[in-house]
């Protein structure tokens, strides 16, 4: 070990609004289904108790080229250990022991001033549980908690091929709200409660169990394979993830890696007994806007019309009063989404004939769009999303506020930029600003001098652009569809693939996770898990579990997935 610090409309308009809702309980499943902040709201895995009305074939227009083709499976190069793997009672029981233990050390953070010293315990209990895939590896403490592995190939012609995942977790809240203690790890044979069981213990536990046995059964890789383990994902990555990326860069280069494969919802999904999973190939961008009113004070017996806090919430009131204007590119990854249920679910002819044509014809595309938007989930895909989150002002009852201060939130959707949003907020403040003969500051220029009355500023304070998204239809994509075909039709679901294929699904994550500061590394990064996610899982709320069925399938798949790459 080597360790650094460093077209047809039915005449049944019923039938028609039938087919529409359905359509959307399936792309609301199969866009959001995993996301932490949509769990509780559409069923998702083969236990959901009220499954979506919607019947599936497997057809297209003969004529067309599809838009979501099928990829060849790819045949492991050990089938058998991925079977015992999933179905032996001994080695079930070792890997959720190690998972039960991660999740009894608490690693979680808040926004600021969080303790990192309590990762020193985590970071022990890896090095001791999982000996031989440390000595194995060069190990990097980068910044002191992040972990990074890497697992040295023989041929530096292949590019390094890179798996994440995050050892923090958010707090657990109030643990009286729980059912079980949130830090308890407890298995009751089916699930694995605990914080972090299922974001994302369970997959940083799985890489670790896969290289594990594959360090026992001799491996010894051509491709270098990289673990690398931030530990603040949950508070945006910028001591963890951010320096990861800053180290891997100095010691690969630009665009050095084959891909990175991330966290996110486990991707395999049943509906209506046809199958299908997702890998998120892209992100929303995020700007955080901060907003300061500036008044003269006073006594509260002798007030202006309107004081700070009236005029930032007519600031305010005036920026949520209408949404942006959706836009669906064609580089959003919402757009496969769609052309997959398009081509392999039996929905309304009309309907399908616009999802097929939304990439090249206006008139479909703005109907495909209006039909996003009358789902409150799904319009998030093609919306730029403002959420004020803060505001802070007033000191007393008698004194006029002289500074107030608000947080707005943003996540901008493809094809959408910072532009769109600075634009459409300084014209608001303009108006306001005008309104009340006051000043106006944008990002440090002055558009209006500074009155007596006072000033609004305006600053955009965190920024992330919206994620380049990861190309699909070529080898990499080919490969993991291949590999996830046969992982799910012959190794883990026979019975259900016999008459029956997996469609592999490229998709959007409206939040962002640790992959947003590995952009320069390599131009596919992709997000999921292999496993499924049920909408109770709790993920950021209370009684937070994963199945061990699930978890195994992490272990299961990548075990023969990293074998065959590398």
């Amino acid at each position: 070990m080597q360790e650094k610090d460093v077209s047809e409309i039915p005449a049944n308009n019923q039938r028609r609004e039938r087919s529409q809702l359905a359509f959307r309980g399936l792309l609301a499943v199969l866009a959001f289904c995993g996301f932490y902040q949509f769990f509780h709201l559409f069923p998702c895995t083969m236990w959901s108790e009220e499954p979506l009305s919607v019947s599936f074939s497997a057809s297209t227009d003969s004529t067309d080229e599809l838009l979501c083709p099928l990829y060849d499976k790819i045949e492991f190069k050990d089938p058998d250990t991925s079977v015992y793997i999933l179905h032996d009672d001994e080695f079930r029981n070792k890997s959720i022991s190690r998972l039960s233990k991660a999740v009894q050390i608490p690693t979680w953070i808040d926004d600021e001033g969080s303790d990192f010293t309590r990762f020193t315990k985590f970071h022990e209990y890896l090095e001791t549980e999982f000996q031989r895939v440390f000595d194995a590896a060069n190990v990097f403490k980068v910044n002191t908690y992040g972990i990074v592995l890497e697992f040295k190939g023989s041929n530096s012609s292949l590019k390094p091929a890179m798996f994440t995942a995050h050892q923090d977790t958010v707090p657990p809240g109030d643990p009286q709200n729980w059912d079980k203690d949130p830090f308890s790890g407890l298995y009751d044979g089916t699930r694995v409660y605990g914080r972090g069981a299922s974001d994302c213990k369970n997959l940083l536990i799985g890489l670790l169990e896969s290289m594990d046995y594959l360090l026992e059964k001799g491996f010894k890789p051509e491709r270098t394979i990289i673990f690398a383990f931030g530990f603040d994902e949950e508070s945006s990555g910028k001591y963890g993830a951010s320096h990861i990326s800053k180290f891997l860069l100095e010691r690969y280069g630009p665009k050095s890696l084959y891909h990175i494969i991330d966290e996110g919802f486990g991707v395999f999904m049943e509906l209506q007994n046809r199958y299908f999973a997702m890998l998120a190939t892209g992100e929303k961008g995020y700007l955080d806007l901060g907003i300061e009113v500036l008044q003269p004070g006073g006594h509260s017996s002798i007030p202006p019309d309107h004081t700070a806090i009236g005029t930032m919430s007519k600031l305010i009131s005036r920026y949520e009063d209408r949404l942006y204007d959706p836009i669906l590119v064609n580089f959003n990854p919402t757009l496969n989404t769609l052309q997959c249920i398009a081509e392999y679910a039996d929905i309304e002819k009309s309907l399908k004939r616009d999802i097929l044509r939304a990439h090249f014809d206006e008139k479909s595309n703005e109907r495909v769009i209006k039909l996003l938007l009358n789902n409150k989930i799904t319009k998030y895909n093609v919306l730029t999303t403002h959420a004020a989150d803060i505001i802070n002002g007033g000191d007393k009852a008698n004194a006029l506020p002289q500074n107030v201060t608000a947080l707005i939130n943003h996540r901008i959707a493809h094809g959408n930029g910072f532009d769109t949003i600075m634009d459409r907020v300084t014209g608001i403040a303009t108006g306001v600003a005008q309104e009340h003969r006051m000043g106006l500051i944008v990002d440090d220029e002055i558009l209006i001098e500074p009155t007596l009355a006072g000033s609004i500023k305006i600053k955009a304070l965190y920024k992330l652009a919206v994620a380049p998204v990861t190309p699909i239809n070529d080898e990499i994509w080919a490969s993991l569809a291949g590999h996830y075909r046969t992982f799910y039709e012959d190794i883990t679901y026979p019975e259900k693939f016999e008459d029956d294929v997996l469609v592999l699904s490229a998709g959007i994550m409206t939040g962002n996770t640790d992959t947003r500061h590995y952009w320069d590394l390599t131009d596919h990064i992709f997000r999921g898990q292999p496993g499924f996610t049920p909408m109770t899982s709790g993920v950021h709320g209370n009684n937070e579990y994963v199945d061990a069925d699930s978890h195994l399938q992490v272990v299961a798949f990548y075990y023969n997935y990293i074998l065959s790459i590398s």
